[in-house]
C-alpha cells in the first residue's frame, strides 16, 4: 500500500506533451503546489516531489541521465510499476491493476 502522504494537498501531475509550455511550469512553480513528473516531464520540472515512469525501457535509458540521478538524490520519489526495475534502481514500486476497457492503470490496492 502506498503512503498517503500527500492526502488532501493540491497536487499538479505533468505530463510529456504538446500542450505543456514553460509558463504553465513556471505558474506551477510559484505556487507552491505539490508537483508530480512524468516519463521526461521530470526536465520540465526538477523540484519535483515525486516521478513515476511505468515503462522498463524508459528507466533502462534515462537512469544514466544524470539530471535523473540528482533527481533522485534531491529527496525526489521515484516510480514505476515494474518490480524488477524497483529493485535494480532503487526506486520505489507500485502494483499495476490492469483493468478497464484496455486492460491498462495503476491502483494503490
Amino acid at each position: 500500500m502506498v503512503d498517503e502522504k500527500y492526502k488532501g494537498e493540491t497536487c499538479v501531475i505533468v505530463a510529456t506533451g504538446p500542450s505543456v509550455d514553460q509558463n504553465q511550469i513556471d505558474a506551477i512553480k510559484n505556487s507552491g503546489v505539490n508537483c508530480i513528473t512524468v516519463n521526461n516531464s521530470y526536465k520540465l520540472a526538477p523540484w519535483s516531489i515525486a516521478h513515476i515512469s511505468c515503462n522498463k525501457n524508459w528507466w533502462e535509458y534515462y537512469t544514466k541521465e544524470k539530471d535523473l540521478i540528482e533527481l533522485k538524490h534531491s529527496g525526489c520519489e521515484l516510480w514505476t510499476q515494474h518490480e524488477e526495475i524497483a529493485e535494480s534502481f532503487g526506486i520505489n514500486y507500485i502494483k499495476s491493476i490492469h483493468s478497464g476497457k484496455n486492460g491498462n492503470g495503476l491502483s494503490k490496492d
